[in-house]
């Protein structure tokens, strides 16, 4: 096999690796390109680098998720053998933990939608403007907006689970705080029934949430 046989092979093998590259690799259009363009000369180093998958990145949603449960463990912990067991039992707490653990999730299966090409609100809002300035048909203006609302709709839907998330952290650390104090200061904290009260808002809201969320693929 003569040097330009071996340099032909060499290319073809790099415009496939460049190819897998781009359709492997995440995040914007732009940083998949530069992945892609850098794999075509360099595949045979830059390749296995970039199809490495990434691991699974902690959020302020992911944090937030982590001390609910740890929280939560604490403040059933408080509760047992007190008067306050039947405010916050182990079945009740488990119930909790479902709605977190399914509200993580919506909220990364939204984040993995958004990270995919097309969805990126600034571009879908550029294309709008360029559409707009360049005199485009009403159609394709129309499609083009429609596009970008549901763009953002998405981005709202996400927005409006790690607020429920953040707001039923909040709860979980203060009724935890107020048993523990309760335990050991051998009295009734005052607002312990409110504060669950309101937890369990916070817990339905989370249920309406992802009501929401699967409302987004009906018609």
């Amino acid at each position: 096999m003569s040097l330009v046989d071996l340099a032909l092979l060499y290319t073809i093998v790099g415009a496939g690796c460049a190819a897998v590259v781009y359709r492997k690799s995440r995040g914007p259009v732009r940083r998949r390109l530069g992945s892609a363009a850098i794999a075509l000369p360099l595949w045979p180093i830059w390749a296995p680098i970039a199809l490495i998958p990434d691991a699974a990145p902690r959020s302020r949603a992911t944090d937030r998720a982590a001390r609910i449960e740890t929280e939560l463990a604490q403040a059933v912990t408080a509760a047992s053998d007190s008067p306050f067991e039947v405010l916050l039992s182990q079945e009740a707490a488990e119930r909790i933990r479902t709605e977190v653990r399914d509200a993580l999730q919506r909220i990364a299966e939204l984040d993995e939608v958004l990270e995919q090409p097309g969805f990126d609100r600034r571009e879908a809002e550029e294309r709008v403007a360029r559409l707009s300035d360049t005199g485009a048909s009403k159609r394709a203006l129309r499609t083009a907006v429609l596009h970008r609302d549901n763009v953002l709709r998405i981005e709202a839907l996400r927005d409006k689970h790690v607020r429920a998330l953040e707001e039923l952290g909040e709860l979980v650390g203060a009724l935890r705080s107020q048993l523990v104090l309760a335990r050991y200061a051998g009295s009734a904290p005052e607002g312990v029934g409110g504060i669950v009260s309101e937890m369990w808002a916070r817990v339905e809201s989370l249920g309406e949430v992802m009501d929401a969320h699967e409302s987004l693929g009906e018609p």
